[in-house]
Formats: structure tokens, sequence, C-alpha cells
């Protein structure tokens, strides 16, 4: 209510939540704030990253995510449930490797240009992604829901295109060496489907993607110029197809 403003109330609601949070046992909190002078989340402990991003973490727990990524961990790959919103707003977080995190509902790493969303990056890929029929499955690490990786399988719309699909791939940099086995993964559940046409977009940038769509029997089939636009730069992109 534009009355009650300015009064430090939204700041006091939010900060009551993070405590409650943190005395329950999580150890950081991530929230989405478009930037500007006077953030009422800064007051109350929180930084930004990068972009929309912001960040606060339990008292002690200043690197939690070192401990949350870190290398080493037992992982496995599983359908993408509710739960996961919190572990991928994290690992967006964090920014990776791949500037496009995913390409058709264009999520971008803050390590490569400032993001405009935070936790509905997961709301706008799973809700998609369901909403065309398809799947999407996480990587976990040591805990039920410590996301390393997700995977999204988008089929096309029907009639005329629902025998194709277009997949895409993300791993935090610790876990690439995982990354083919979520390919493997998403184009069994392609399979299982029966999904005639398998389609991959990658930006030109994302050499190491690419070569992870060959290994896969992804062959490239048309470069798009300047397809991204991503900050002030132009980027191409390039159609791959099994």
């Amino acid at each position: 209510c534009p009355a009650y403003r300015g009064r430090g109330i939204a700041a006091y609601l939010t900060d009551r939540l993070v405590q409650r949070a943190f005395e329950a046992g999580c150890r950081v909190a991530y929230l989405g704030n478009a930037p500007n002078p006077r953030p009422v989340y800064e007051r109350i402990g929180f930084t930004r990253i990068s972009g929309a991003i912001m960040r606060c973490a339990a008292p002690g727990q200043e690197e939690v995510e070192a401990d949350l990524h870190g290398s080493g961990q037992k992982t496995h790959v599983r359908e993408t449930a509710w739960g996961d919103m919190p572990g991928v707003a994290c690992l967006m977080g964090q920014g990776v490797d791949s500037l496009m995190v995913d390409y058709l509902r264009g999520l971008v790493s803050p390590r490569h240009v400032a993001p405009v969303r935070c936790v509905s990056n997961f709301t706008t890929t799973f809700y998609d992604v369901k909403a065309h029929g398809g799947r999407m499955l996480t990587l976990v690490g040591a805990t039920a829901h410590r996301v390393l990786g997700f995977a999204t399988l988008t089929p096309g719309p029907a009639p005329a295109r629902d025998h194709t699909a277009v997949i895409d791939v993300v791993t935090h940099d610790h876990y690439v060496p995982q990354t083919p086995d979520l390919f493997d993964r998403i184009l069994a559940e392609a399979k299982a489907m029966e999904v005639e046409v398998v389609q991959a977009w990658v930006a030109t940038t994302d050499t190491r993607k690419a070569d992870w769509l060959k290994n896969a029997g992804l062959q490239p089939l048309v470069t798009v110029p300047n397809a991204l636009r991503v900050g002030d730069r132009s980027i191409s992109a390039v159609l791959f197809q099994k």
C-alpha cells in the first residue's frame, strides 16, 4: 500500500524471514531484485552478486558455496523437483563456464553478463518445460537438493513439430566431467519419448559445450549470425541436430 511505503516494513518482514530460515538451519539466502540506488535488502545484510542476484549468508557461513559445490561429492541424476528451486538459484549465482545456461529460456551465466532474473530462473525453466510436455533432470550432490547441474528437454509444439525436441545442459565447473552423463541421460529421455529429431542451440563462444554435443552425436547444421544480444555484444549461435 503506497501510504505505508518507506517505513521499513519490507525490510523488517524480509529480515524476519531470513533469520527464521537461518534458525531452521539454512546457510544462505538468495533473492532477486533489480539494481537500484537504495535497495532495501542491503540494509539487512544482502549483497549484490551480479545483476538481479542478491545473497545473504548466515553468520559463520560466508564461504558456504565452496562447500555446497565442492569437488569430490558423490552425485546422481534424477528428475527435477520443486524443491530444487533454491539449489538452482545458488548454482546460477556462482556463474558457470557456459555463456548460455539454457538457450531457449535465455538464462545466462553471471560470469559473462549481469542476469535479469534470480529465483525465477528455476520457475521460468521448470514450468516452461512442463508446459511443453518435456523433461528436466538435476545433477544432485551430497544432499537431496544440492544442485550441481541440470538438463532440459523441450519438445516442439504439436502437431507439426512434436517429433522434435531441444536439449540443453549445464554443470558447475567442478562437475564438468559429469556433463556427458547428463547429455546421455537427457538423450535417453528423448528416445523414451520417441522423439525423432534432437536439436541444441549453442553460442559460438561456448566451444566446450559444442564439443560435448559433437561427442554425443549431434552435428552442426547452421550458424545464425548475431543470434544473441549479450550486453553490448552480438554473438552468433550454432544449431546442432541428431
